[in-house]
């Protein structure tokens, strides 16, 4: 960021912006959306949720909802475990949701439901738990997040959370042109309405 200040390039961030900053954004309510998620679980009955994602200390909006994860469990009373809770270090992608639900497995074998901060993780987790045999969703209800064009191919159908991903586009182009014409944005936070996609990855 600080490369990009000094070179006094106009920019508007998308998605990615959990955290305060000086630059206009275009967002979703992302610890909303994943309160959102995870009590859809809990409403299911789901009392062993775990989690698979990055910790709030990284500044993205994955992070953001590892606050939400932590929240909706306060919420319910329901203990945070950190056997359950795996942080990835590099990447978020399916090979990464693969290697973090072993692991979690390897703690916990009697988890019911999986909360993971976008849908690659998911993909990559029920691969992990099908080929230790246990099933999705009879077994463990698993939802992700972004709702990417895989998602509802993947087998099972996953369950996500979609973000307006066109229309933030569009609201972001129109705000980098105000910049760039040195025209007032009308705000500089825009935070703009999800969906909770229900497939078959849920009971």
């Amino acid at each position: 960021m600080k490369t990009i200040k000094d070179t006094n390039m106009p920019l508007v961030l998308i998605e990615t912006n959990g955290r305060k900053t000086e630059y206009p954004s275009v967002v979703i309510d992302n610890k909303q959306a994943a309160i959102d998620a995870v009590n859809y679980l809990i409403n299911k009955g789901n009392k062993k949720i775990a989690y698979i994602g990055t910790d709030r200390e990284a500044v993205n909006a994955s992070a953001i909802r590892y606050d939400g994860y932590k929240c909706a469990l306060k919420e319910n009373n329901i203990s945070y475990n950190e056997d359950i809770v795996y942080f990835c270090k590099y990447s978020l992608k399916a090979e990464d949701g693969y290697e973090a639900m072993n692991s979690i497995l390897e703690k916990a074998k009697d988890i019911d439901a999986l909360f993971c901060v976008n849908d690659e993780l998911a993909m990559g987790a029920i691969n992990a738990l099908r080929n230790n045999e246990i099933r999705v969703p009879e077994d463990v209800d698993v939802i992700g997040f972004n709702d990417t064009y895989g998602a509802e191919f993947f087998y099972p159908r996953l369950t996500t959370v979609a973000q307006p991903l066109y229309d933030m586009g569009s609201v972001a182009t129109r705000m980098l042109i105000k910049k760039i014409n040195n025209q007032p944005l009308d705000k500089k936070l825009f935070v703009l309405p999800y969906t909770l996609v229900e497939r078959d990855s849920c009971k």
